[in-house]
């Protein structure tokens, strides 16, 4: 348990990186090869920043999410206000000028001005009765609470003011010993108040989901800042509390490692982990150190597994399709902390030496100017198979192939009907895919989730058995998964009939994928049995051209890269196309996202798809 670890008043002194002052450590960041990228973004959005508008935030906007269910139109402004922050404190300290300095104190100060910090969506609804004619209940749209709710991004915010504070105190201070007075006072509000106040009363706290470690690891350095010198012992009693919220998150992750809401929120789950472990090392002098945990290390290890190729990661759950942003610096130091070569090799590969803003974090920014080695890894070593049988993902990357497969249930975190989708891709190219995540709305988390086609299995490449999709709840998952390493051949097998309701007839509907890296090809095999005849449609997104040269054979291209498809068994297989109507989707995949859709009759049945490298 880390929280029992703390005992000892912790030191206010430490600092995860070096004040703006420190011009010998900032030269240093500022003169590496290796993040010009990023100084050249930072710069150029500052520079931005000072001829624009600070973003105003309506309250119109934030009565739009009870209003109609959006959140884009406050969330946007919201959030560049932040980022303009980062980039402007990030620019003044790479600079060291004044230029930036006062921008920032007006950003600051509009910070400081919001009636809260909190997201529309994630404040408590209340209700009051409305007056006139019409009369009855209804929920107002704007927030009115004694103290502020922590959530994930006041949160985030009281971390940004912070280490903003931790790089230019004094140099704030000489501007105004007021504006640093107020940011004390505001983040004390904020944080100490709501958090120290009758114990601990959010969700979050009970170490649910990503919640956990995202909000600790922003509230550790804000209490410590405002508190360690001011009132040591309450300031180590609520940093024990925060961190027995991060043992309860630890005592329900998956042994293995698996993060059941899919790569995109390891971001914000076990790389959120991190900066608690590192927050908790530096204000104990190592005294605490919970990266010795085994478990700590294989958590970080999937991020490295469930990588496709590019900056494309296994689109599982509610998973972005991509990750353009992974904060490299972090996952270089926590295979340090670790002792993870495969976390630091991955970290430290030449595609992430030109990245630029790490992620709309400060502390995730700063890890890329200071933490990352000088030159990248020219010889990453080679990928191998990866088996997460708490989810039942497998991971298979060889001959230039890379496969990712999910059995599991309809019940996870973030969850989408897709017990038995896979995806697969060539060369670093997207051929058959998950569509991925959509743009979140306030139904996105409602009754009304599965409203959204994109979140049910039809939008997945599962086979729907007479038009019907699998049901959303974890009591519908696959039955009897193996999975077997015989090294250049790899199989997953899996009935993915306990995944459909019982009226649908199914007895067996097994799925089998032979990955075989020696031959370059992978087989995908479906075989099913029911009580009554059904028909078995199975539709199969691509990205990619698809050219047809025969009723059973396909050819699909893809930046250049070509795969060969062969269909053979029970049914037909054709060649469709779908609009996509999601902004996200749109993004990802353009207006619209072809298929290749099987139909098959009968009580039993089975048919085989080879993909292959073209010769």
């Amino acid at each position: 348990m880390i929280s029992e670890q703390l005992t000892d008043p912790v030191d206010p002194a430490p600092l995860l990186f070096p004040p703006a002052a420190d011009r010998a450590a900032w030269r240093k960041a500022a003169g590496a090869k290796r993040t010009e990228n990023l100084r050249k973004k930072v710069l150029k959005d500052a520079e931005a920043a000072l001829d624009a508008p600070i973003p105003e935030l309506r309250a119109s906007e934030f009565m739009r999410f009870v209003r109609n269910g959006n959140r884009r139109g406050y969330e946007t402004p919201y959030f560049a206000r932040r980022y303009n922050l980062e980039v402007l404190t990030l620019a003044e300290a790479l600079e060291y000028r004044g230029r930036f300095l006062d921008p920032m104190i007006d950003y600051l100060w509009a910070i400081l001005s919001e009636p809260v910090w909190t997201l529309p969506a994630h404040c408590t609804p209340r209700k009051f009765t409305k007056a006139g004619a019409q009369g009855g209940e209804e929920i107002d749209p704007l927030p009115f609470d004694p103290c502020e709710n922590i959530d994930l991004f006041s949160a985030e915010t009281a971390m940004v003011v912070t280490q903003t504070l931790r790089l230019f105190e004094p140099e704030l201070a000489e501007c105004s010993p007021n504006l640093v007075a107020r940011l004390r006072q505001i983040l004390f509000e904020r944080v100490v108040t709501p958090f120290a106040g009758g114990g601990v009363p959010f969700w979050w706290s009970e170490g649910i989901n990503n919640w956990t470690p995202w909000v600790v690891s922003n509230l550790l350095d804000p209490i410590r800042y405002l508190l360690a010198d001011r009132d040591p012992s309450l300031c180590l009693d609520l940093l024990r509390r925060l961190t027995a919220c991060t043992d309860r998150f630890l005592a329900r992750y998956p042994a293995d490692g698996a993060c059941d809401e899919g790569p995109g929120y390891w971001n914000v789950s076990p790389a959120r982990l991190f900066w608690v472990l590192e927050e908790l090392l530096l204000m104990s002098h190592g005294k605490v150190n919970g990266f010795r945990d085994p478990q700590v290390r294989i958590m970080g290890e999937y991020i490295v597994d469930s990588h496709l190729g590019g900056n494309y990661f296994s689109a599982f759950c509610d998973s972005p399709v991509t990750l353009p942003l992974l904060p490299s610096g972090v996952v270089y130091r926590y295979g340090e902390r670790t002792g993870s070569e495969k976390l630091m090799h991955f970290a430290n590969r030449e595609p992430q030496a030109k990245l630029q803003l790490a992620h709309t974090s400060l502390l995730c920014s700063l890890a890329q100017l200071f933490w990352l080695p000088a030159e990248p890894e020219k010889t990453p070593p080679e990928p191998a198979a990866a088996w997460y049988p708490s989810t039942q993902q497998a991971f298979l990357k060889g001959a230039g192939f890379s496969l990712a497969v999910k059995a599991g249930s309809n019940g996870e975190g973030h969850n989408h009907n897709d017990v038995g989708q896979f995806i697969l891709f060539r060369n670093n190219r997207p051929f058959l895919v998950d569509l991925g995540h959509t743009e979140y709305t306030r139904f996105t988390f409602s009754k009304q989730r599965y409203e959204n086609w994109q979140l049910t299995s039809l939008a997945h490449n599962v086979p729907a058995i007479d038009g019907a999709g699998q049901p959303p709840g974890g009591e519908f998952r696959a039955r009897s998964v193996t999975f077997r390493d015989e090294g250049s051949c790899a199989i997953f097998e899996a009935d993915l009939a306990g995944a459909y309701a019982p009226e649908t007839g199914l007895e067996e509907l097994r799925r089998t994928l032979i990955f075989d890296s020696a031959a370059g090809k992978v087989t995908l095999t479906d075989r099913w049995r029911a009580a009554k005849p059904v028909e078995v449609t199975t539709p199969f997104f691509t990205p990619a051209v698809i050219e047809g040269n025969g009723p059973t054979v396909f050819l699909l291209t893809s930046g250049g890269v070509k795969l060969s498809v062969t269909f053979a068994g029970d049914g037909a297989i054709r060649p469709e196309t779908r609009e996509l109507e999601d902004l996200l989707a749109k993004r990802n995949w353009g207006d619209s996202i072809h298929l290749l859709t099987v139909s098959a009759n009968g009580r039993q049945g089975e048919y085989t798809l080879v993909f292959s490298q073209e010769a």
